[in-house]
């Protein structure tokens, strides 16, 4: 097996060649063989000139020279095949499909927009983006301008409310069957990756989900300081290990034979009257959220009992 580290970070800029030389040191410093960078502001002369000084292969999603921007770098001396590359027009979305030690990994770096009508539909077209184009694995890392949970908030206004995430997110992270690996690494920690330059207000808006499958060969994931000026954003580092084959996102069919099972319609029941007293308690306001991880959770035991 082998060990592997990525990182993910938002830039804040990398077009300046200096800066983004700061950036690559930094990337090489915590060792790490695969970096999933936002708001690189890069074209392609500028991409060119940062790969001819650095042992970095960058595959982009360009925005503009001031704005957006997502980009996936491969050290060139890394075992790493690409297999295929697909991205958006706008500069905030990128999928690799690698090849490491006879696994297949789908990487995606994202960059979500900033107003939250935006981000829910940013989200829905990730939705379907992913299921079109992976085949492997899948890594989703970036910057999503979304806190999961209010222990990823801090505000020194103590009248500030904080919003739930968008429900594509929510819906994206069901259907993919995703995990904050971050956070279950860290229970109950209380660390950001983001800061207000006055320092009222903090977030942890910058995530690395990854497929429940793949958590076994998580070692550690960390936030780490960038320290580089231009940025107000920390960085993650993910470290994980290679060698053994993992099946990629496939289609499932019902065997209809078992609707006449006794024990596996019992055990559907016990679901659906699980949700029903979420309902009944208000643990959720938003129907259409509990409607779908019904359906999700339907298919779940339904393919754990045909297993």
């Amino acid at each position: 097996m082998t060990n592997i580290n990525l990182c993910t970070l938002n830039v804040n800029g990398i077009q300046n060649k200096e800066k983004g030389l700061r950036v690559i040191d930094w990337v090489k410093r915590n060792k790490c063989s695969i970096a999933l960078l936002q708001e690189t502001h890069l074209n392609e002369e500028t991409r060119a000139s940062l790969e001819k000084d650095t042992d970095f292969i960058f595959h982009c999603s360009h925005g503009t020279t001031a704005s957006r921007g997502v980009a996936i770098g491969i050290n060139k001396h890394a075992d790493i095949e690409v297999i295929n590359k697909f991205c958006d027009n706008d500069g905030r979305l990128i999928l690799l499909n690698v090849k490491m030690d006879n696994v297949i990994l789908s990487l995606v770096c994202l960059y979500a927009p900033n107003y939250r009508t935006d981000r829910n539909s940013f989200f829905k077209n990730v939705n379907n983006f992913i299921k079109e184009n992976s085949i492997g694995i899948t890594l989703v890392a970036g910057d999503f301008n979304e806190a999961l949970k209010t222990l990823d908030r801090k505000s020194l206004n103590k009248n500030t409310k904080f919003s739930e995430p968008v429900n594509s997110l929510k819906v994206l992270m069901k259907n993919h069957n995703f995990i904050d690996i971050w956070r279950i690494l860290h229970k109950s920690t209380q660390q950001f990756t983001w800061r207000r330059k006055d320092k009222t207000q903090a977030s942890r808006i910058d995530l690395i989900l990854i497929a429940k499958e793949f958590q076994s060969l998580v070692e550690y994931c960390k936030i780490k300081p960038a320290l580089i000026k231009v940025t107000d954003h920390q960085g993650i580092v993910l470290n994980f290990k290679t060698g053994a084959s993992e099946r990629g996102n496939g289609y499932w069919k019902l065997n209809n034979s078992i609707l006449k099972d006794i024990e596996y319609k019992n055990t559907i029941n016990r679901v659906i009257n699980q949700f029903e007293n979420r309902i009944i308690n208000n643990e959720s306001s938003d129907i259409r959220l509990l409607w779908d991880n019904l359906k999700i959770e339907i298919r779940d035991e339904s393919i754990l009992y045909c297993k």
